[in-house]
């Protein structure tokens, strides 16, 4: 299923990411897990109540059902090699 998203809209909100001094905050530093801290931006709500950053939010969604898909089949079965 392909995204349909606006790649102007798409960097423009990944600028204001990079913006947002929130690592810091976040100690991603420490190891955070990757779920977790792009579950924090996920989170975040723009003045309307929707999602502050939607476009991100589509992207990173579908690269991290990819990444832990990949990563339960490979906890459940040890005999293959994830990639």
């Amino acid at each position: 299923m392909p995204l349909s998203i606006r790649s102007d809209q798409l960097k423009d909100e990944w600028k204001l990411i990079q913006l947002e001094q929130e690592e810091s905050e976040m100690g991603v530093s420490d190891g955070v897990r990757i779920e977790k801290y792009w579950n924090h931006f996920l989170k975040l709500k723009g003045p309307d109540g929707s999602p502050k950053y939607h476009s991100v939010s589509m992207v990173i969604k579908a690269c991290l059902s990819c990444h832990m898909g990949m990563l339960m089949l490979s906890e459940d079965s040890p005999n293959l090699v994830a990639y």
